[in-house]
């Protein structure tokens, strides 16, 4: 049964064979056979068919596009599989109707179901006329119909969009880097496609090493044009990578096998691109705002609010906070057990991690919230943030041999939970991972061992301290200057005073207790000094 399929879910880099489009689109083989017979072309008529990425989300987008247009001589519309459709000629009758009208029969070649249409007497002139001397109907008004979806355009220097050779030899990468996950092997296919269309799709087996060199000064302008140098030093990194990969394929080992090291990008080369983008991050207060802010009348508000404490109290990213289950979390020895075959963890990861001991309103905000999914029927298998049409729907949660309620399949809740708490609180917007930068900000202005901050460290998932002081909550030249100004106007705590600040943020001292006391004004001091105020 043919029906509109979301064309998006064709990645435009990818090659895809007839099993993966069945796959991606869960449709029967035989449906993709339909779909050629429309108009879908595969690179070529060599087994396995292959079909481009960016060929099979137009033609698929056509079909949507047709859906809204009017119907063209000699095309029915078959209301039992709801397609439209260009019968054979031989199954096509007709039967005089009313005012010069007549009914036209035909069979549906899709689902062979009999469809009909009113048509008038100069159109069924044509058509007979047509059927006589064997014209396809497709042709009769060819110059109203869209653009073939198997059409591949010139791009005006006479060079075609593709060349086979290439598509199946990147298809072959595309198993290889089965093994990484999604988001990277977009990463690699958009690096090589980029390669490609700069070199004009010449055959990979002709590359040579003044194409690298060509390439490398390219990327390097992109630098002066704005691209970050990350974004540049990943695209060279994940092509050298491929073009490794390249030189040990049969057809292809007689490619020099210096041809990557002519992608090596120098610091001068990198010298006009924009630097590291500055990580914007919320405070201590501006993260209290922003849970204490959002509403919790509804179950999905509840919901909302729970997200964002996640974030900040398991410190996972977004895509593990989407995909958590009941199971995973233990409110009594507060850990999460982010484990890689159900939790969508970066670079498939298991790891059992604990609760940050930020706030005890925020730990108290996810018992609540879970005790009350136990409360309403959810099971350890059930998702911790279930999808909205789930908790809009309660009767369903207490029904006997009700299936799983599976986890989010992406992370625009978890963005959109940050959006409505910044929102709420009146803040410019933070993003999810923010919240991984503000606790890694935190462990530098509380005062932890060095075996602390290598658990603080592990707590995030990474394997060293380097990386977390590398990648995340990178001092600023105002954190800078600002630091310098401390040591020259001699701005010093003790470690006393600083376990002292510490109990106090974390709200462990008795309101008006003598020590209580001396630490507010110790924190106003503080603040007073550093110009926070």
């Amino acid at each position: 049964m043919v029906r509109a399929y979301n064309y998006t879910r064709a990645k435009k880099n990818r090659v895809y064979d007839v099993e993966a489009i069945c796959e991606t689109f869960s449709v029967h083989k035989n449906t993709v056979t339909n779909w050629r017979k429309s108009g879908l072309c595969s690179i070529d008529e060599r087994q396995p068919l292959l079909f481009k990425g960016s060929e099979l989300r137009l033609f698929l987008k056509q079909r949507q596009l047709e859906q809204k247009q009017k119907l063209r001589l000699g095309q029915f519309k078959c209301f039992s599989c709801k397609a439209r459709t260009w019968p054979e000629p031989r199954s096509w009758n007709f039967e005089e109707g009313t005012s010069s009208r007549f009914w036209a029969h035909a069979t549906c070649p899709e689902c062979e179901k009999v469809v009909q249409k009113v048509i008038s007497g100069a159109h069924y002139q044509q058509i007979c006329k047509a059927l006589e001397s064997n014209i396809t109907l497709q042709l009769l008004d060819e110059d109203n119909g869209l653009v073939p979806g198997d059409v591949v355009k010139d791009q005006g220097n006479g060079v075609v969009e593709y060349n086979p050779e290439n598509e199946r030899i990147i298809f072959e990468f595309q198993k290889y880097t089965e093994r990484y996950n999604k988001k990277t092997q977009d990463a690699y296919l958009t690096a090589i496609r980029a390669f490609e269309v700069f070199l004009h799709c010449k055959p990979f087996d002709k590359l040579k090493t003044d194409d690298a060199t060509r390439y490398r000064r390219h990327l390097a302008s992109e630098g002066m044009d704005g691209r970050s140098k990350s974004s540049i030093a990943h695209a060279a990194s994940h092509l050298r990578k491929f073009i490794v990969w390249l030189t040990k394929q049969e057809g292809y080992r007689r490619l020099n096998r210096s041809i990557p090291d002519y992608l090596e990008l120098s610091r001068t080369d990198l010298a006009g691109a924009a630097g590291t983008k500055i990580r914007v991050y919320p405070s201590m207060d501006e993260v209290e705002l922003m849970i204490s802010s959002m509403p919790a009348n509804t179950l999905a508000q509840q919901r909302d609010r729970a997200i964002v404490a996640a974030s900040f109290v398991f410190g996972t990213r977004a895509d593990a906070t989407a995909s958590l289950r009941l199971k995973h979390v233990d409110i009594d020895k507060k850990e999460v057990n982010q484990d890689a075959t159900e939790v969508r963890t970066k670079n498939s990861k298991s790891m059992r991690t604990f609760w940050f001991p930020l706030n005890d309103r925020f730990e108290q905000i996810l018992i609540d919230y879970i005790q009350m999914l136990l409360e309403r029927g959810f099971k350890d298998n059930d998702a911790l943030f279930p999808p909205i049409e789930v908790l809009n729907k309660p009767t369903m949660l207490v029904a006997e041999n009700r299936p799983i309620i599976d986890p989010l399949k992406s992370t625009s809740a978890v963005s959109y939970a940050f959006e409505r708490a910044c929102e709420c609180a009146g803040l410019k917007r933070f993003n999810p991972h923010s919240a991984r930068h503000f606790l890694k900000d935190l462990s530098d202005k509380i005062q932890l061992t060095e075996s602390q901050r290598k658990a603080w460290s592990r707590n995030l998932g990474h394997e060293t301290m380097q990386i977390t002081e590398a990648h995340y909550a990178r001092m600023t030249t105002d954190g800078c200057r600002r630091e310098f100004e401390n040591i020259r106007n001699g701005i010093t705590l003790s470690q006393e005073e600083n376990e002292l600040l510490l109990r106090l943020h974390y709200h462990k001292l008795a309101p008006g207790s003598p020590e209580f006391e001396r630490a507010i004004a110790l924190d106003r001091e503080f603040r007073k000094k550093f110009g926070l105020g």
